[in-house]
């Protein structure tokens, strides 16, 4: 199976040109370019599972609840809450706004890279059972964010309102 053919299927019908274009450069410079990726900046960990980008998914979450807590400690050390705020959105913006838009196709791109290599090397010479392979592996998951969306929305109404409303 070739290359073009494994990354059209890891990638899925959804902007099939665009990554394309890009794995294209990738491949002729050796190296996966910083580009600016403006679904990544509008909608994060939402298009990172739509995407099956599950690992950058669950660390970009993580980078987030640990730049809360990052926050709280430097807000509770220096009693400044602002402090803590603006630790909390150095961390937080700077990963999620500036660094995972410039870096999303590169993660991608290495993503299918690293896919395509590991089905050749699990399933030698058998072009229809790697292309099974990779479309099990591809494409987009809508699922995924849809139930992110719904848990949210949940835990929220579970929550209830926020205690200076709860009160009136």
């Amino acid at each position: 199976m070739d290359k073009v053919a494994a990354y059209k299927t890891l990638i899925g019908p959804t902007h099939q040109d665009y990554y394309l274009s890009y794995f294209r450069r990738a491949e002729e410079r050796g190296y996966a370019p910083v580009s600016w990726h403006w679904p990544v900046f509008f909608a994060g960990v939402f298009w990172l599972l739509w995407r099956r980008q599950y690992y950058w998914a669950l660390l970009s979450v993580a980078i987030v609840f640990a730049s809360q807590a990052l926050g709280g400690s430097v807000a509770t050390a220096f009693d400044s809450q602002r402090l803590g705020a603006l630790v909390n959105m150095f961390i937080t913006g700077g990963f999620g706004l500036i660094y995972l838009p410039m870096k999303a196709n590169a993660i991608y791109y290495n993503w299918a890279k690293a896919a395509f290599q590991k089905i050749q090397t699990e399933v030698p010479a058998q072009a229809d059972k790697q292309l099974e392979a990779l479309t099990r592996m591809g494409g987009t998951n809508n699922n995924i964010p849809l139930a992110l969306v719904v848990f949210v929305f949940i835990m929220a109404m579970l929550a209830g309102p926020p205690p200076e409303l709860a009160n009136q």
